[in-house]
């Protein structure tokens, strides 16, 4: 900084910033700021490692030449390249569609003579927001960009304070990540008249969690992320500025293609993606009712049932079964027939499920307190002419051209002789109702956006895939006795039915009373030792009252850490998450590191990737906010009668799946859009 009298003046500045009108200054920050929403880098950091820290990264591959050519071609400055860079990352990182952040501004580039070389505190930092429209191309957003901090120039004379009360923000923060772009003089002569300054390297905490800076010059350029590790820590950091990286080749690369046309996925974290999911785990080519069949066979005598209403063992549920499934065939039951149940919570309504599958039918549960309406489009959508139902119930099925068979143990005895004197092994009732693995097994109904109900339809060789998976990753076994808590509508039930019956245990079920008055009581009763149910429900008991209850699974609701040290000195405890379309659950967390709020866990019976929320063709960075996509045989057929909404959820072959990578061949493949954000974790689970 020269310190000639005749140079620059630290006053000229100030009196430059004072002569701006205030009124003006605070009227551009409102629109320049209009509608904007708090921008939040969030923490990505495991809440078990409590020895916080600051960290810094270098940002990798920047071909300065290359950002220098580009500048001098399109007359952009090099710090509107990384603010669009960085404005880039934050975008696909956070979901935030106009992402803001912090600019420190050294204002040596504000109106005022040799302002270059003024000796003074001229720092300050301002908002930077930035509209990222996904179809304006590259060098339009650049401009904006560019324009935006051009007209702000005059009016940098406000405090952050100022800008979060005019915002209405009070003491909270408009954003958690801020720039320090530094210009570094090619070459510095020193003489007598002159200080010469130079940077030294240190530590610089700030109380932003993400810090990036960058200084450059006709030759060098020289980017860093420094963070703080309560927020992310080293490899997601490492992560971060392969992204920024990416942002900015793609920026000087691609000017005429869209903003959302740009990857910020780096070759490293590409590679590393493939390592996991390289591999699709096998689909079971089988039938449900045949590897049932196969456990009735080894151990007939061994407990199936434990209900309020009775007790079966596999011997007897699979007679019993057989009879009633040569009773539906001879009603029309067979492949690709659907059949409503309409059941409480009963020994037999695992007697007709099984029935069906036998018969080559599939099930569809129906809730007897739901309203008749629902029902009838069940039955609408279903095309159902068959129909088994409790008498308790059975009333509520009545109408149209359907036949209402009733199960109960009355009811059994009373089937005609014919179909008494079928077993498993009668050769009429397998050769004529033979159901291949692709035939469904189930259709369950979920409400639908728009309330109507929509049907769910599951194969056989889903619901086999997934529950010999899941039973398997939860050490399911034929000591197993798993509650039966669920709903039959809700896919949870498959786990608690079929899952124990394939795996040679037992599915104990309560009555709907002691499931709502007293749970504790019921699990006691039952002898259960295996229980899946929401964190709501979980809240409502007393683990030193169920000391049998050695396992349990939460899900179908948010598990807060709360609610897993809750637990912890009790049970073994699993998390499962699993939309209906992906067979009951695709991850699951069960690992003895921890466990914070919103883990999801690893893939079972199926791999998992993340995707840019507003377009699957685009894999998500590791660490970005993404949509969970799901690939693998546990994924539904699609939506019963409605080709429209299955071609919209379930997605073939995207670009990205089809050319793999270096170390990976690409493959075809099925994935199905959760619609849930997500982000991916690189720490081992």
């Amino acid at each position: 900084a020269n310190l000639n009298p005749d140079s620059g003046r630290f006053r000229d500045v100030v009196s430059y910033l004072t002569q701006q009108e205030q009124e003006e200054t605070h009227a551009y920050w409102a629109r320049y700021l209009d509608g904007v929403e708090p921008c939040f880098f969030s923490s990505m950091a495991e809440p078990q490692d409590v020895c916080y820290r600051d960290g810094t990264v270098h940002v990798p591959d920047i071909d300065a030449n290359a950002v220098h050519t580009f500048c001098q071609t399109w007359d952009i400055t090099i710090a509107t390249i990384i603010q669009t860079a960085w404005a880039l990352v934050l975008s696909r990182y956070t979901g935030a569609t106009t992402p803001c952040f912090g600019n420190l501004s050294s204002r040596r580039d504000l109106p005022v003579e040799d302002v270059a070389n003024i000796f003074g505190p001229l720092i300050t930092t301002i908002a930077c927001r930035v509209q990222l429209d996904e179809h304006k191309t590259v060098m339009d957003v650049l401009r904006a960009v560019q324009s935006d901090y051009t007209n702000s120039l005059p009016h940098q004379n406000i405090s952050l304070a100022s800008v979060h009360s005019m915002l209405g923000l009070g003491a909270n923060a408009l954003f958690n990540t801020i720039l320090s772009l530094q210009r570094i003089d090619d070459t510095m002569a020193v003489n007598d008249s002159e200080i010469d300054f130079r940077g030294q390297s240190g530590s610089d905490p700030t109380e932003y969690a993400i810090n990036i800076g960058a200084g450059y010059n006709r030759s060098v350029m020289e980017i860093e992320i420094h963070y703080q590790t309560r927020c992310i820590d080293d490899a997601q950091a490492a992560n971060l500025a392969e992204s920024l990286s990416q942002a900015i080749y793609g920026i000087i690369t691609k000017t005429t293609s869209t903003i959302g046309d740009l990857q910020i996925l780096s070759k490293r974290q590409q590679q590393q993606l493939w390592k996991w999911n390289g591999e699709v785990p096998p689909v079971v080519e089988r039938c449900v009712h045949e590897l049932f069949v196969e456990q009735a066979r080894a151990r007939p005598d061994a407990a199936a049932i434990c209900a309020w209403d009775g007790e079966m063992k596999y011997g007897e549920l699979d007679e019993l079964s057989s009879r009633l499934a040569g009773y539906l065939v001879g009603l029309g039951v067979g492949p690709e027939a659907i059949v409503p149940l309409c059941f409480e919570k009963s020994m037999w309504t695992v007697v007709a499920m099984l029935a069906v599958l036998k018969a080559g039918g599939a099930f569809a549960p129906l809730d007897p307190e739901h309203p008749a309406s629902r029902h009838e489009e069940i039955f609408r959508q279903t095309g159902a002419r068959v129909v088994l139902a409790s008498a308790q119930h059975s009333t509520l099925c009545s109408g149209g051209n359907r036949t209402v068979v009733v199960v109960s143990e009355a009811a059994m005895r009373e089937l005609p002789s014919e179909a008494s004197e079928a077993s498993t092994t009668d050769k009429r009732t397998t050769t004529r109702t033979k159901a291949q693995p692709d035939n469904p097994a189930y259709v369950l109904f979920t409400s639908g956006s728009t309330g109507k109900p929509k049907g769910v339809v599951i194969e056989h060789r889903a619901i086999l895939t997934s529950c010999l998976g899941h039973g398997k990753a939860f050490n399911l076994t034929s000591d197993s006795r798993f509650l039966q808590f669920s709903s039959y509508t809700f896919d949870v039930s498959i786990i608690e039915i079929w899952t124990m019956l394939l795996v040679g245990g037992c599915t104990c079920v309560p009555s709907e009373s002691d499931k709502k008055d007293d749970l504790s009581k019921a699990i006691n009763a039952l002898d259960a030792n295996w229980a899946f149910l929401t964190p709501t429900v979980a809240k409502l008991l007393d683990p030193e009252r169920i000391p049998g209850l050695q396992n349990l699974i939460l899900g179908a609701e948010l598990v807060t850490d709360h609610d897993w040290n809750r637990w912890s000195p009790y049970a073994l405890q699993i998390t499962a998450y699993g939309p209906t379309e992906c067979c009951v659950l695709c991850t699951f967390y069960s690992g003895t590191l921890g466990f914070y709020t919103g883990l999801l866990g690893k893939s079972v019976a199926s791999v998992s990737w993340v995707v840019d929320p507003n377009d699957h063709n685009k894999l998500a960075p590791l660490g970005a906010v993404g949509e969970l996509l799901v690939e693998g045989p546990i994924l539904a057929r699609g939506y019963l009668n409605d080709a429209e909404k299955t071609a919209a959820a379930f997605i073939d072959d995207p670009a990205w799946l089809l050319e793999g990578c270096d170390q990976h061949a690409g493959r075809r493949g099925r994935l199905y859009k959760t619609g849930d954000l997500v982000t991916t974790m690189q720490t081992a689970i």
